[in-house]
């Protein structure tokens, strides 16, 4: 429906702009613009049929300049027994364009695809995760509800003292003692489980040694810093 502008801003926008109703006249002809498409009828006046066409593609002038990208990441989920709720791991794929030095005006991006690649062998990324809190607040169709793991990241690295089940405890010890020991290095993804006065419990959710568990000191536990701070 046609529009009027009856006053614009210093820029030269338009203001106040109200919907005007002008009907066609009967004897009125609009022709197709040929860059754009054509019109389309069927059984009109003993013509061949005809479909309508329109081709309306971008048109900014500095599309090529700009880097655009879409990643995806997906999840296995154990749904039931004992990996219920369980993270299993994660891959990511997708694409993008972005521009590439002396190729010509408006043809001199490169468009790539970017390889299938792990992005976590436990819990998935903060993104992700991120993702899941507000897929678990929507309510326009009840769903499988996702876990939302409270992701910790070591900002140095530290031990780790894990459970030998094959070594009898010390003199005062619990069993299975902690005394075998694993050196985490800085940026291992963890979780904090409880904590104490003898130490902080914690279990690595990515990485080469995910699904390790065991006790770090109450020092090394100031090394721990919130993923999605």
């Amino acid at each position: 429906m046609p529009y009027e502008c009856n006053k614009y801003d210093e820029e030269g926008k338009e203001k106040e702009c109200t919907l005007k109703d002008i009907p066609a006249k009967k004897d009125q002809k609009i022709s197709a613009n040929s860059g754009f498409g054509q019109h389309g009828w069927k059984n009109y006046q003993g013509k061949k049929d005809q479909p309508a066409i329109l081709g309306d593609g971008p048109m900014r002038r500095n599309a090529n300049q700009q880097e655009v990208h879409q990643v995806f990441e997906v999840s296995a989920l154990g749904i039931a027994g004992v990996h219920k709720d369980a993270y299993l791991g994660s891959v990511r794929y997708g694409w993008y364009s972005n521009k590439s030095p002396g190729r010509k005006a408006r043809t001199n991006n490169r468009f790539e695809l970017l390889p299938l690649a792990v992005v976590s062998q436990g819990t998935p990324s903060s993104t992700f995760l991120k993702a899941a809190e507000k897929w678990n607040t929507t309510k326009d169709k009840n769903t499988l509800g996702l876990p939302l793991v409270d992701v910790k990241v070591t900002t140095a690295s530290l031990v780790l003292m894990r459970p030998s089940f094959d070594k009898n405890p010390g003199k005062g010890e619990a069993w299975p003692p902690l005394n075998n020991p694993l050196t985490l290095p800085k940026g291992t993804r963890v979780r904090e489980i409880s904590r104490d006065k003898s130490g902080v419990s914690i279990e690595v959710v990515d990485g080469p040694h995910v699904r390790s568990g065991g006790k770090i000191s109450l020092k090394d536990a100031k090394k721990l810093k919130d993923e999605r701070s």
